[in-house]
């Protein structure tokens, strides 16, 4: 975990980078819900299968308030999910993962059960279906979530469900291309395939940091004093 996964300008500046090589996180030896993953941006990882994250194994870690950002794979870009593996993933952010196959941003497989909450899947890319999220032969749960901006060579800019029995309640899908949720789900109301809600916006790490030169000093001082008096729209 991170000094605290709760602080938004800690998560951003506490940054585990794969550097292009292999899974930036795995767990592959049956982990449970003990095994924590807590306030990290996963970045840089470069596999075939998940280069944020790869779960195997039937392991079911418990990940919450991290970003999945940058990584890249053939299928799971942010996060692949295999054999019976069901992380609970909580309060996380998959955005600009890419995949030559499918799911850019998460991808489930064989009796895989992730339960997804809080979650938000953006501008993920998937060569294949699935831009924000794949799943086949698996059981996801995806609640309170937001697919918005995702997209995807051939179906399924959202969401794509192949023999999947997936849950989805009060989570929108919009702006995904080409399409928004593609194969059979179960619906858990409060669903929207036109509108997302709007984001949360995310606290900036130095609010003091006037002219946005990384640091605070003198000159953050002097720009707020000659702006002091200024009429602001």
């Amino acid at each position: 975990r991170s000094t605290d996964p709760n602080d938004a300008g800690v998560v951003l500046n506490t940054i585990i980078n794969g550097t292009g090589f292999f899974h930036v996180v795995q767990c592959v030896s049956g982990e449970g819900s003990d095994t924590v993953l807590s306030g990290f941006v996963i970045t840089g990882g470069n596999a075939a299968l998940g280069g944020g994250m790869s779960n195997e194994n039937g392991s079911s870690p418990t990940v919450t308030n991290c970003t999945f950002s940058g990584n890249t794979a053939v299928v799971g870009g942010g996060m692949f999910n295999l054999q019976s593996s069901n992380p609970t993933v909580t309060n996380c952010l998959f955005s600009g993962n890419s995949v030559s196959g499918n799911g850019g941003g998460m991808y489930n497989q064989l009796s895989s059960s992730p339960t997804v909450t809080n979650c938000t899947f953006s501008d993920n890319f998937a060569g294949s279906n699935g831009g924000g999220m794949n799943s086949a032969n698996s059981s996801p749960t995806v609640t309170n979530c937001t697919f918005s901006g995702n997209t995807a060579n051939f179906s399924a800019g959202g969401m794509y469900n192949f023999n999947s029995n997936a849950t989805v309640t009060n989570t929108g899908f919009c702006d995904n291309t080409p399409d928004q949720i593609v194969g059979s789900y179960t619906d858990g109301g409060g669903n929207s395939l036109l509108y997302c809600p709007p984001p949360i916006p995310i606290p900036d790490p130095c609010p003091t940091d006037i002219n946005d030169d990384g640091v605070t000093n003198v000159l953050d001082l002097i720009d707020l004093l000659l702006a002091f008096g200024t009429s602001c729209p």
